[in-house]
C-alpha cells in the first residue's frame, strides 16, 4: 500500500520471503508453508494435527526496533530485530537436532537471498546481520523440534518520517 511505513513493508518483505521456503524452491525444509505473523502462541499455540505433518508452524514477529540519529543530517538509522519461533515434529528419517538445524540453515539460506530486501527494484535495507539460533528437542511421544532464530534488519527513513527513505 502507498501509506505503509518502511518498518511494515520490511516486515512484509520478510514474511513473503520465509513464506518461500520450501523443498521445491531448493531448501531442505518445508518451514515456509505454516507462516503466521504476530500469532499468540500463549493463547493459541501450535497443535498436534498442525505440528503432525513436516511443515509445522512458524511465527515472525519484529519485536524490537531501534531508532537513533543518523549519520546524515536528517535521517534516522533504525536497527529491527526480527524473531522466528518454530516448532515441527522431525522426519522418520532424521533426528529432532538434525531436522533443526536444516529449519535454521533454510532461514539463513532465505535471507542471503538479498539482505537489503529489495522489492519492486527497491532495496528497503542497508544491510541484515546475523542473530542467535537455539534449538530445543523434546520426545514425548513424537520426536518434536522447536527453534528460535532471530536477526537484525538495519535500515534508515527521513528524520520523523517513518514513511520515506
Amino acid at each position: 500500500m502507498a501509506n505503509e511505513s518502511l518498518w511494515q513493508r520490511l516486515f512484509d518483505a520478510v514474511k513473503v520471503r520465509m513464506q518461500g521456503i520450501h523443498t521445491a524452491n531448493g531448501y531442505e525444509t518445508t518451514v515456509g508453508a505454516k507462516m503466521f505473523a504476530w500469532r499468540d502462541l500463549g493463547r493459541s499455540p501450535f497443535s498436534e494435527a498442525e505440528l503432525a505433518t513436516s511443515l509445522g508452524g512458524f511465527c515472525l514477529r519484529d519485536a524490537n526496533r531501534k531508532t537513533e540519529p543518523g549519520l546524515v543530517i536528517n535521517k534516522h538509522d533504525h536497527t529491527l530485530q526480527i524473531e522466528m519461533l518454530g516448532a515441527c515434529f522431525a522426519s522418520a528419517s532424521s533426528p529432532p537436532d538434525n531436522y533443526a538445524r536444516r529449519m535454521l540453515c533454510d532461514i539463513d539460506k532465505a535471507i542471503g537471498v538479498d539482505l537489503k530486501w529489495t522489492v519492486s527494484g527497491t532495496a528497503l535495507a542497508r544491510d541484515t546481520i546475523a542473530g542467535e539460533d537455539v534449538i530445543e528437542a523434546a520426545h514425548a511421544g513424537e520426536r518434536l523440534v522447536v527453534v528460535r532464530k532471530t536477526f537484525t534488519i538495519i535500515f534508515r527513513t527521513a528524520r520523523f518520517d517513518p514513511y520515506t527513505q
